[in-house]
C-alpha cells in the first residue's frame, strides 16, 4: 500500500481511494486525564451523492502528526495513529481489494474565514455524482459546492484566496476552482494537497501541565464488502 509523504520525504498518510460523505463540522471541547484539549474535527454525517454502497463502513480520527499524551477521550470517536490507520486500511483491502478509503482536507477560504470547509481528498477517479460541472482537481486546484458558488458568485477559473491557518501563513496563496460538486456536498481537494491542508487547518492545540503543543488530526473513513477484519469489530458503523 502506498503512502503520502511530506516535503521531507516522511510518510504521513496512507494512499486512499475514492469515497464521498457529507461532512458536518463540530468544534468540541475535551478534557482527557488532566490534558485540556480543544478539538476542531469533521465527522461523517449523512449520505450524499457518491457514497459507496457497501456492507460495512468505519470512521476514525487519524493523528497525522504524533498524538498528544495523554490523548483526548470522546464518546463515539476512535483516535488512531498513522501506523494503526495504515494497518486498518491494509486489513480491509486484504478482505476487499475494491474497498474505498477517504481522508479529509479542510480549508479556510478568505471569503469564508469564519468557517472551515472540510473537503474530501481522493486517490484515483472520483465517485459518480461527485462533480456536476467541471473536472477533478489537481494540485493547487479545488472543487467547491454549488451552494458556495451561488453564495459567493464563484466561477470556473476563479482563484480563491486562503486565510491563515493555526500554524500561521496559508499553505497556498489561493486555489483555482476547476469544478463544482452537488448542493449536499462541501467539495473536493486534490489528493496531493491533502496533508498540506490538514497540517494547516486540522491542528489540535492542547495544554499538559506547564507544556503546550500542537497535533494534527484528520478524518479517515473506510467502506468495504466482505468480512470484518479482526480489530475493527467495535469500529464498524451500525
Amino acid at each position: 500500500m502506498g503512502v503520502i509523504r511530506d516535503d521531507a520525504g516522511v510518510a504521513v498518510a496512507p494512499k486512499v481511494r475514492p469515497t464521498w460523505v457529507r461532512w458536518a463540522v463540530a468544534a468540541v471541547a475535551v478534557l482527557a486525564a488532566g490534558a485540556a484539549v480543544t478539538l476542531a474535527i469533521t465527522r461523517p454525517w449523512e449520505s450524499a451523492p457518491g457514497v459507496p454502497d457497501t456492507e460495512h463502513s468505519a470512521w476514525f480520527a487519524v493523528w497525522i502528526t504524533d498524538s498528544p499524551s495523554p490523548e483526548p477521550v470522546m464518546d463515539g470517536v476512535t483516535f488512531v495513529t498513522m501506523t494503526e490507520w495504515e494497518d486498518h486500511v491494509g486489513a480491509v483491502r486484504a478482505v476487499d481489494p475494491d474497498a474505498f478509503v477517504s481522508v479529509t482536507a479542510p480549508v479556510l477560504f478568505a471569503d469564508r474565514e469564519a468557517s472551515r470547509t472540510p473537503l474530501s481528498a481522493y486517490d484515483g477517479p472520483l465517485p459518480d455524482g461527485t462533480i456536476v460541472e467541471g473536472r477533478a482537481p489537481a494540485s493547487g486546484e479545488v472543487v467547491v459546492s454549488v451552494r458556495y458558488r451561488d453564495e459567493h458568485g464563484w466561477e470556473l477559473g476563479d482563484r480563491l484566496d486562503l486565510a491563515a491557518g493555526e500554524q500561521g501563513e496559508a499553505p497556498f496563496a489561493s486555489l483555482e476552482v476547476v469544478g463544482f460538486s452537488p448542493e449536499e456536498s462541501f467539495g473536493v481537494a486534490a489528493w496531493e494537497d491533502a496533508v498540506t491542508l490538514a497540517r494547516a487547518y486540522s491542528v489540535v492545540r492542547y495544554d499538559i501541565g506547564d507544556g503546550r503543543g500542537d497535533a494534527v488530526v484528520a478524518d479517515g473513513s473506510l467502506w468495504w464488502n466482505g468480512a470484518v477484519p479482526e480489530g475493527l469489530e467495535d469500529s464498524v458503523a451500525p
